[in-house]
């Protein structure tokens, strides 16, 4: 079956005939489906309210079937600002508290290790800091699943020398203890 576009014509016969068979009144409806039959110069005839015609289309027409909502119109100008509505109620207090836990690695060449927030809390962050031994390279700094944070350290310069970094997290309480 061939489909073909609606004309303008062909448009303004099909809203002439809704409005004369009581479609102005199913406008207001949501989803009203109209059917009919469209010619080869894009007109319409037999147009009905539904998804049938208002009699078969003859062999040199196609069914044709289309809804009320049109296309979206251009935006309106901005309205005037609305009064200011009644305040909320107060909310619960909020439940996250932070804290900071660390934890030294030492060894040679490459070392690294993962220090964990505690059950049920939250990583927020992390990081390292040098304590001694030879220049360092940090391969890995990362938050290392929802708890942990992960540090590896790389000696720079090939030496064998033992090297100590301290690893840190920065931890989310999620429910912190409360006083009273």
């Amino acid at each position: 079956m061939r489909t073909r576009g609606l004309t303008a014509l062909g448009i303004g016969a099909a809203l002439a005939l809704t409005s004369l068979g009581g479609g102005a009144a199913l406008a207001q409806q949501e989803d009203v489906v109209y059917t009919g039959c469209l010619d080869m110069e894009g007109l319409l005839s037999k147009v009905a309210v539904g998804d049938e015609p208002l009699g078969p289309c003859d062999e040199s027409q196609q069914l044709a079937q289309w809804h009320q909502e049109g296309p979206v119109g251009p935006q309106g100008e901005q309205g005037e600002q609305g009064e200011q509505g009644e305040q909320g109620e107060q909310g619960e207090p909020g439940t996250s508290a932070t804290y900071r836990i660390k934890q030294s690695f030492a060894g040679s060449a490459m070392v690294g290790g993962v220090i964990r927030c505690d059950e049920g809390d939250l990583v927020t962050g992390g990081g390292y800091r040098l304590l001694s031994g030879p220049p360092m390279v940090a391969v890995e700094n990362y938050a290392s699943g929802a708890r942990g944070w992960t540090v590896t350290m790389l000696v720079a310069d090939g030496s064998t020398t033992p090297l100590e970094f301290e690893a840190h997290a920065v931890c989310s309480d999620l429910e912190p203890r409360r006083d009273g």
